[in-house]
């Protein structure tokens, strides 16, 4: 695999700050969507009819 990457020392810490910058919005894109998932089960708990099986 590292025959694929540029063998040039900038070029490859550019890579790997972009890199980390992605994984970033990544992992908050993550946390946001569990968050949403979170609050639509909360949401839907809190609603449900007692006595009814979901």
């Amino acid at each position: 695999m590292s025959d694929l990457l540029s063998s040039d020392l900038p070029r490859l810490r550019t890579l790997r700050t972009w890199h980390a910058m992605w994984m970033e919005r990544i992992d908050e894109a993550i946390a946001a969507a569990e968050q949403r998932e979170r609050a639509a089960a909360g949401r839907g708990a809190a609603t449900a009819h007692p006595g009814l099986d979901h």
